[in-house]
């Protein structure tokens, strides 16, 4: 009896193993259905994605382009225009009433560097820190105050410590610029953006002397005459463009006023696919050092930078 119970259930469970192998069969074609179907609506999805960026992707260029490469072609204008008006008012009695004689002049041009140099990387990572929205407007605001206070200085010495001291906020406003337009511009649209900002500085040359000679013309009032009229006007200039960036200068696309919604989670996603897998994860390495050190463009970059002084 018990080995007739053997045979009986041993033949059951075999009986049961074609069952099981159908059934299981059964459910990994299904399985496979369902992940072809969910991998069909996935690539609808992402092609209707990209579409969508394709349609929005001009117009979110042209608003950034109206709205926000503008002022930051005149941030630097004036930054260079507050950096380099001492040659214009040396030429207009800065020289005489100084006494900047001997190498004194050239220690009060050398002195904006220094700083300017030394601040650049740590107002690079306080840039990204707090966003450019506050960054940008305050030390714009900062500069063009430094650069009216300079229109009271009696001393060479004077002109030393408010030259240094200029350099400080003008040090972090390429960085916050080139940080900004990055948070909207692709890096293929980076190249032409980047030339744009950048040859401002050097047509802000055309007219920095004619301006200095129309504000030198000024009649005395106060302590104000001449060469000072010079950094006191073109201070305030810097001033209110600072006070102005306060309400126009967003962090990025998610809260730029001039974008709609849409545009604004369109603007972040083809940002998202530019740098997908470029970053990796966002964290700077010795070897992302390395690469900019020894790199032809930033060494050509900086030579050019350098002779142009």
């Amino acid at each position: 009896m018990p080995s007739n119970r053997t045979h009986e259930s041993s033949g059951q469970r075999k009986s049961q193993q074609p069952d099981m192998q159908q059934t299981t069969a059964v459910h990994l074609e299904e399985s496979k259905a369902a992940t072809q179907d969910i991998n069909e609506e996935d690539l609808a999805a992402a092609h209707t994605f990209v579409e969508v960026n394709t349609t929005l992707a001009s117009q979110i260029i042209r608003k950034t382009d109206m709205h926000l490469l503008p002022l930051c072609v005149v941030i630097n204008i004036f930054n260079f225009i507050d950096r380099s008006n001492i040659g214009n008012a040396r030429l207009l009695g800065m020289q005489h009433d100084l006494q900047l004689s001997g190498n004194k002049y050239n220690i009060a041009v050398m002195c904006i560097f220094i700083s300017g140099s030394a601040v650049e990387i740590p107002a690079n990572i306080i840039c990204k820190k707090i966003g450019t929205k506050v960054w940008l407007p305050m030390i714009v605001f900062t500069f063009g105050l430094i650069t009216t206070l300079m229109s009271l200085t009696h001393t060479a010495e004077g002109l030393y410590i408010a030259r240094f001291f200029l350099g400080i906020p003008e040090g972090g406003v390429s960085p916050a610029i080139i940080w900004l337009l990055s948070q909207f511009y692709r890096r293929a649209e980076m190249g032409l953006r980047t030339s744009i900002y950048i040859s401002a500085a050097a047509s802000s040359g055309a007219f920095g002397g004619l301006l200095a000679i129309g504000l030198s013309k000024i009649p005395r009032w106060g302590l104000i005459h001449t060469w000072r009229n010079i950094y006191f006007f073109e201070g305030l200039v810097s001033i209110a463009i600072g006070i102005i960036a306060f309400r126009v200068i967003p962090n990025g696309p998610d809260d730029a006023r001039f974008l709609s919604q849409e545009e604004r989670q369109t603007a972040l996603n083809r940002l998202q696919v530019d740098a997908a897998g470029t970053n990796e994860g966002g964290k700077t390495k010795w070897k992302h050092i390395k690469q900019a050190l020894t790199s032809p463009h930033v060494l050509g970059s900086g030579l050019g930078l350098l002779l142009g002084k």
